[in-house]
């Protein structure tokens, strides 16, 4: 099923779908490639980057429930099951160059990098580079 909304895991989701199981809206993605509504005008946005841990399983997830009670905020669910954390910073970098985001939560998740050298060398170049290049970039664990 995953090859259905999973464009690619450095690009994002496939844009515009409504994801139904067994009859009901299981989740849907927007125009931006990341799961959950469109982004609305006004509404600051935060976007959660990671990996399963923040995609969630279905709709709503702890991303859309944190929005619930920051009115003024829109949450944006910028996870991928199963993604690299150099994936996940690829994927962040890309859309916050194509759109608007003031602040982005980065989750790198459970997946390593692909190392070039030791794991730990490589993520921590990956993460540095990434907390540099994202805008208003927190970094989370």
């Amino acid at each position: 099923m995953q090859s259905f909304y999973i464009k690619d895991r450095r690009i994002g989701l496939t844009p515009n779908l409504v994801i139904v199981r067994a009859g009901r809206k299981w989740f849907e993605t927007n125009s931006w490639g990341l799961k959950g509504a469109e982004p609305e005008p006004g509404k600051k946005l935060v976007a959660i980057w990671g990996d399963s841990v923040v995609f969630g399983i279905g709709s709503p997830t702890w991303v859309d429930m944190i929005g619930e009670h920051f009115a003024q905020y829109q949450f944006l669910n910028g996870g991928i099951e199963g993604t690299t954390a150099d994936d996940i910073v690829e994927r962040a970098i890309r859309v916050n160059q194509e759109h608007p985001i003031d602040v982005n939560v980065l989750f790198p998740g459970w997946h390593p990098s692909s190392p070039v050298g030791s794991v730990n060398t490589t993520i921590e170049k990956v993460l540095r580079e990434g907390v540099e290049k994202i805008p208003n970039c927190i970094l989370s664990t």
